[in-house]
């Protein structure tokens, strides 16, 4: 058995963050859920949260609706266990569902210019 890999030092319970890891949470839901459960009490965080049922339990329309909602892409030709782990795990590890990329914006003179020149916070 390989060793297992120490959790991040900002961690205030890494026992339950490793446990979680474990479990199939995504490190940032781990470190998410075991500091909230060190500052609140295990208790109090697992009463969060909403009545929503398990992603299982939807149908494919109403998982590739959410999908959408999140701005994922890729999930019109996914089967239901895909679009479960796209949405599950956003920024990687789902399918070929990921955030789009952002387009760079182009100026009048038809040449790239950077994200910040076109909102006004930088040269451009």
């Amino acid at each position: 058995m390989a060793p297992k890999k120490k959790a991040p030092p900002s961690l205030k319970k890494p026992e339950l963050y490793e446990e979680l890891r474990d479990q199939g949470a995504s490190k940032t839901k781990a470190a998410r859920i075991s500091n909230a459960a060190a500052r609140d009490g295990k208790k109090a965080v697992g009463k969060r949260g909403g009545k929503s049922p398990a992603y299982e339990e939807w149908t494919v329309a109403d998982l590739r609706q959410r999908a959408k909602e999140i701005g994922l892409t890729g999930y019109s030709t996914q089967k239901k266990s895909e679009l479960i782990d796209a949405l599950r795990n956003p920024c990687g590890g789902g399918g070929r569902a990921r955030r789009p990329a952002p387009t760079p914006s182009v100026s009048r003179s038809g040449s790239p210019r950077s994200r910040w020149s076109a909102t006004g916070w930088g040269r451009g």
